[in-house]
């Protein structure tokens, strides 16, 4: 007796079952509701009013018609961490290396898509800038730029202490996180047009970099105040390398036979994103010793980035529609006299 009356203790009481099946039904049913709303009926819709307050909260009410019928970008965060020795690393947020599973990787890019919303248009002041007053003059209209709304700028310095605490410490001379300068990337969708150029989803000339602002390790920001900055992706590759990347691959040239690094690894440990040295990641292993050969100057680092991005093109002049058989230029007819004609009656 005492055994059964002990089992029936310890299983949860009817309340309970109760109260918790009511959460998984309100839950469902908000995420039901909000999927069926989009040009669904006008009751569907009413429900997902009802239940906004809830999906909003918990960040459910967003991807439910990302894939058509116009995909928009996709947005991550580069991060340019500076270290007290001098030192510097990259890292992105999300990053894929740093998740074994896709979809924990594809919930936390919900992080740099939430970030990319919390922006708003504000008009540049003609007195502190001569290109909006020249754009008033010209075109009757002043200039835009980007800012962060007051909720942008908690969730980013939210961002930055997460980064402080993640990266607080180089990994390889334990210098102590300083600064970072934060970097809104927008990936654009391949169009057909792409596709026939055999153009890759992390081609540098698929994204959009834009400067956000510098941050401590505790989250205090600056360098905002101007809004978001575009950055041209070759631009940015050649000021990294001038500045970073040839000081690294001359440190590792200097190093023992055995310990050195290959070129692409290098650059992967030291976290450069990956569209950036994309073009690079195409080449044999002479092909890129060649393209970090001096001279190194600007002209000719642009020079040969511009060769290295489009060598995979495909030749987009020849149409591809008249290589379907059904555009095919059929073969001649045969010319029939008149006199011919009027024997038969008609063609053959």
């Amino acid at each position: 007796m005492s055994q059964n009356s002990g089992k029936q203790s310890q299983a949860p009481k009817l309340w309970i079952k109760l109260v918790i099946s009511a959460i998984i039904l309100f839950h469902l049913s908000a995420i039901i509701s909000h999927v069926l709303s989009g040009g669904g009926p006008f009751v569907m819709r009413q429900a997902s009013a009802f239940y906004r307050p809830y999906l909003k909260t918990m960040w459910l009410d967003n991807a439910y018609r990302f894939y058509a019928p116009d995909p928009g970008p996709t947005e991550v965060l580069w991060y340019h961490l500076r270290y007290d020795d001098g030192s510097t690393r990259w890292t992105q947020v999300p990053d894929r290396d740093q998740f074994y599973l896709r979809m924990p990787f594809q919930r936390h890019m919900s992080i740099a898509l939430l970030a990319s919303m919390m922006t708003e248009q504000e008009v540049v002041n003609p007195k502190d800038d001569p290109a909006s007053a020249a754009s008033i003059l010209v075109n009757n209209r002043p200039t835009m730029r980007t800012v962060l709304t007051p909720s942008g700028e908690i969730y980013y310095r939210s961002y930055a202490r997460h980064i402080g605490r993640v990266h607080g410490k180089h990994p390889q001379t334990g210098a102590s996180l300083v600064s970072m300068d934060c970097y809104m990337v927008q990936y654009i969708p391949r169009t057909p047009y792409h596709m026939r150029m055999a153009i890759d989803m992390y081609d540098p000339r698929m994204i959009r970099i834009q400067s956000v602002a510098t941050f401590s390790p505790s989250g205090t920001m600056s360098n905002h105040s101007l809004g978001f900055k575009d950055r041209i992706p070759d631009d940015f590759f050649i000021e990294l390398m001038q500045n970073e990347i040839v000081p690294l691959l001359e440190a590792n040239a200097n190093l023992p036979q055995g310990e050195q690094r290959s070129i692409m690894q290098v650059m992967k440990d030291y976290g450069i994103p990956y569209p950036l040295i994309q073009p690079i990641a195409k080449l044999v292993p002479e092909e890129q010793t060649q393209f970090f050969k001096k001279p190194l100057d600007r002209d000719s680092l642009r020079e040969r980035y511009a060769k290295i991005i489009k060598r995979d093109d495909k030749d987009i002049n020849k149409p591809v529609i008249a290589d379907w058989p059904e555009n095919k230029p059929s073969a001649p007819e045969k010319k029939t006299s008149d006199t011919a004609i009027d024997k038969a009656g008609s063609l053959k």
